[in-house]
């Protein structure tokens, strides 16, 4: 079987091992530099038949029509400022810019930490989000493993030995662009399958990474720098504030100052120089690639930022600290509500939050949506979760722009409160740190790169997964990065045979009659019911459910629903009678609904599976909805959902709870701090029929603890419900 893959993985370019060599003191060591051909791997891909009609190679200036004006909007990276800009100074008038989104990052493979991995990742910008951030042949590519020098205890903390790992670092980097570097100064003519000749600039536009490697790629000195921020020369001791402008770091500038220092002749005043601004004075890979300045191209990491940085690092822990100090009561009584709290598809469900810790940071950014507790702190942490949502939005438009940089401005102003409003002897953590600056340059990144999914370093982290299971199980555990990256080659070669033979078979199928005996796509369905219960009858129904309120008279209330609904619709009543149910008559009870409807953000097609059953993984599931009553929407809860027959016609009903019973008084002052979206239910007897063609989406809805009466709506589970609960950021 190795005999047959080896024979198929000649389909697509393999690895190579390259030596560097690097002097360090005088002694010149070597390093083993595993590369895959960046060009290489272009050409594949650009030869793809499946992918070339969605590759993009201008830069684009997208506008929607929302019923007055034509609004410009920002989602992939060619609709950025930075795309533009590219583009217009291309040596070529007819140039296009084939733009790379390069990652890099160590990763944990054996248990114990002892063997780690060090990859570079590529992705190609010009594809779309679903294709560049997906698992297919268009996705993700391994190019590279960095070779890790071994720090020994002799050589540890010194300026010096540090300095010669950034040296490996970028001569290893400079192999890994080296295909690269001919073209992007001259161009490549390549001609599409369609016989279009297009003059291709390969560039990096895009730098993923955490905090530690964008110091690595920009040369910058760390947290412990006199400027620590990677893309500007903010001083150390503002990067707390905000609202303090710094200049924006460029390769130009580096390198004029690079002439500078060659220019003094002792090595202290070179390094001062170096110093001075926060860099390290090594030569970088980036700057051999025309139109890659790394500063522009590193971009804001929502994972390490906000999800592990500022929330799981800063923001959770000091929450912590305030409910800690009151009483282990109070503790008890978070961690008991936070159990409480309804699921949801893909949210992580905690039992208890104030005694753990983890090293995933998609647990934090779960957590960080759910907590409602220490007052005086969440009125931050509530401003950071509406600026961590704008962070996430899949499109963005010049209002939800400004919108999220005034949430920014009334972050940073509400910090420094909370900060100056502490005692001297009970200070919070110290906000002076590169994440919590790196918030400045949010929306910076989006108006140049396109929205934070396109440079998110989440993707890229998936990718160490396969590389940790094939070390424990397929690996000696010796010299194992030859032996890893055969394996993820081959797995590369398997998913593009795969990919022909799917395309071959969609081919087959073309030429076959378009006549299907299958039923409409489930996409192009608002509502499809499931998981359906034998037919009951009316009076087994209403005898099952003598005890509960909400099902009293349940068929004479469906009967005057029905009278009155078809009608509204123009369906006439059968036989022009009013509709009279019998005791014996049966409907089909269903214990799940999926809704497809369209995202608020980006205007694609959204799911939520929604359950109504009293027996759901051994638990009652009965799920919240946002219904569309003709004059607005309001909120409900899922009591039963049923198929009933009328004529020759069947129709999806449910019977709900509706969340919109009136709230007298004045808004509370928490309500208005925390922006929560408070309702309250009707009494259970007052519970109504509905189409559920009338549900717009599932909602997730969490009780008010301190008065047992009310609940309040998540607004920030996702972009689209967040945007629909802020309509003055919705411009379309």
């Amino acid at each position: 079987m190795c005999g047959y893959w080896e024979a198929a993985s000649h389909k697509l370019t393999p690895f190579e091992k390259v030596p560097i060599d690097v002097d360090y003191k005088k002694t010149k060591h070597t390093y083993d530099v595993w590369t895959h051909s960046i060009w290489e791997w272009s050409l594949d891909i650009l030869q793809n038949p499946d992918l070339e009609p969605y590759f993009v190679w201008d830069a684009e200036k997208l506008f929607k029509f929302n019923g007055e004006d034509f609004i410009q909007f920002i989602d992939e990276p060619w609709t950025g400022s930075q795309w533009w800009k590219i583009q217009s100074q291309l040596p070529n008038p007819e140039g296009k810019p084939l733009c790379y989104i390069l990652y890099a990052d160590k990763s944990k493979l054996s248990t114990f930490g002892s063997q780690v991995g060090y990859f570079v990742i590529a992705r190609c910008a010009n594809l779309p989000t679903w294709i560049r951030n997906g698992e297919g042949i268009g996705g993700g590519r391994v190019v590279g493993w960095i070779p890790i020098v071994e720090e020994e205890q002799q050589h540890k903390g010194k300026k010096s030995f540090v300095d010669f790992k950034r040296v490996v670092w970028h001569k290893s980097f400079l192999k890994y662009l080296e295909s690269l570097r001919p073209y992007a100064k001259t161009g490549f003519w390549f001609q599409t399958s369609q016989g279009e000749k297009l003059c291709l600039f390969p560039l990096v536009i895009i730098l993923s990474a955490d905090y530690e490697e964008q110091c690595v790629m920009a040369l910058t000195r760390g947290f412990g720098g006199l400027c620590p921020c990677p893309v500007c020369t903010i001083d150390k001791d503002k990067l707390s504030d905000l609202t303090v402008q710094a200049s924006h770091r460029t390769a130009l500038d580096v390198l004029e100052l690079s002439e500078i220092a060659d220019s003094l002749s002792l090595a202290s005043e070179r390094e001062g120089l170096y110093k001075e601004e926060g860099l390290r004075n090594v030569e970088n890979a980036f700057f051999s690639i025309p139109f890659s300045d790394p500063y522009d191209a590193l971009s804001f990491d929502r994972l390490h930022a906000n999800a592990e940085g500022n929330f799981g690092k800063h923001l959770y822990p000091t929450l912590q600290g305030c409910i800690k100090d009151i009483n282990r009561e109070a503790c008890q009584l978070v961690d008991s509500q936070m159990s409480q709290i309804p699921p949801w598809r893909n949210l992580n469900h905690f039992k208890a939050i104030m005694d753990i810790h983890f090293s995933d940071g998609s647990k934090y950014e779960d957590i960080s949506k759910q907590n409602k507790s220490a007052y005086l702190l969440l009125c931050c942490l509530r401003i950071y979760l509406v600026i961590d949502m704008y962070a996430a939005l899949e499109v963005h438009t010049e209002t939800t722009l400004l919108a999220g940089e005034e949430a920014l401005r009334k972050f940073d102003l509400l910090m420094k409160k909370y900060i100056a409003s502490c005692a001297e002897d009970d200070k919070p953590k110290d906000w002076n740190f590169p994440k919590y600056h790196a918030l400045k340059h949010l929306f910076q990144d989006i108006r140049a790169k396109g929205c934070t999914r396109n440079y998110n370093t989440k993707p890229n982290e998936k990718c160490h997964v396969p590389f940790k299971k094939a070390y424990q199980r397929q690996t000696n555990k010796k010299e194992v990065e030859g032996q890893l990256l055969r394996l993820d080659h081959w797995s590369v070669v398997s998913a593009y045979i795969k990919d022909r033979i799917k395309s071959l078979d969609d081919f087959i199928k073309s030429q076959e009659d378009e006549e299907s005996e299958n039923g409409p796509n489930d996409i192009t369905q608002h509502i499809i019911l499931g998981s359906p219960d034998p037919s009951t009858t009316f009076s087994n129904l209403e005898a099952l459910y003598s005890s509960n309120s909400a099902f009293r008279n349940f068929r004479k209330k469906l009967n005057n629903f029905l009278n009155i609904f078809l009608p509204a619709l123009s369906i006439p009543l059968p036989d022009n009678r009013k509709i009279h149910f019998n005791p014996d008559d049966k409907i089909t009870r269903c214990k799940f609904l999926k809704v497809n409807y369209e995202s608020m953000v980006s205007w694609e097609i959204c799911t939520d599976l929604l359950r109504c059953n009293p027996n759901f993984q051994e638990k009652p599931r009965y799920d919240y909805i946002m219904v569309d009553t003709g004059q607005g929407h309001i909120y409900a809860q899922l009591l039963y959902m049923f198929k009933c027959t009328v004529g020759d016609n069947s129709y999806p009903l449910a019977l709900i709870h509706p969340y919109d019973a009136g709230i007298p008084g004045p808004r509370r002052r928490k309500d208005k701090d925390l922006e929560l979206r408070r309702i309250r239910p009707k009494p259970q007897i007052e519970s109504e029929f509905i189409s559920l063609h009338s549900v717009i989406r599932g909602a997730l809805v969490v009780s008010d603890f301190e008065t047992n009466t009310d609940y309040f709506v998540v607004d920030t589970l996702d972009t689209d419900m967040f945007l629909r609960l802020r309509p003055e950021t919705i411009s379309m």
